[in-house]
């Protein structure tokens, strides 16, 4: 049986979705050697790694719904990009 190794991204319509890396599939070797601590240390861990997944899933989904962008200076400052392509 062979074991097909996950990547962080995926293509979708030309663009590269970035997945989650600490929470699902990708998640378990993090959750692994969290759970490996004990006592404070673990308290402290497991805290600031669901604190982490929060995080990452909000900024993906940020990320993830943006349209790609040769200059990301603009696409910062919310202006648009006078060198990008009209429809």
């Amino acid at each position: 049986m062979s074991t097909i190794k996950r990547t962080m991204s995926r293509p979708v319509g030309g663009l590269v979705r970035l997945t989650p890396r600490y929470s699902g599939r990708n998640s378990h070797e993090f959750w692994r050697r969290i759970n490996a601590l004990r006592g404070k240390d673990w308290d402290a861990a497991y805290s600031m790694g669901v604190a982490l997944q929060n995080h990452e899933h909000t900024v993906l989904q940020f990320i993830n719904a943006k349209k790609p962008n040769h200059c990301g200076s603009h696409a910062a400052k919310g202006e648009p990009c006078v060198r990008a392509k009209r429809p």
